[in-house]
């Protein structure tokens, strides 16, 4: 093997393994928060109002009966 080959066998070894090393999603670095269903990025997390139910379709998610506390609870 020639020192070309092998110069070209490291930079490839070397970009090989920046491509592994670096995020594949530019959200990467993103804050996530535990669910029942896992960790799931913060900004894909809504707030679901205290005595909602929430209905979920395929295609969609609603949130049903979300009514005003009348007495806070302290």
């Amino acid at each position: 093997m020639s020192l070309r080959g092998i110069f070209k066998f490291a930079f490839l070894a070397a970009h090989v393994m920046g491509g592994i090393a670096s995020p594949l999603d530019s959200r990467a670095n993103e804050e996530l928060v535990q669910t029942p269903a896992g960790l799931i990025p913060k900004s894909n997390v809504h707030a679901i109002p205290h005595g909602a139910r929430v209905h979920q379709s395929p295609t969609e998610v609603q949130i049903i009966g979300a009514f005003p506390n009348p007495k806070p609870t302290p």
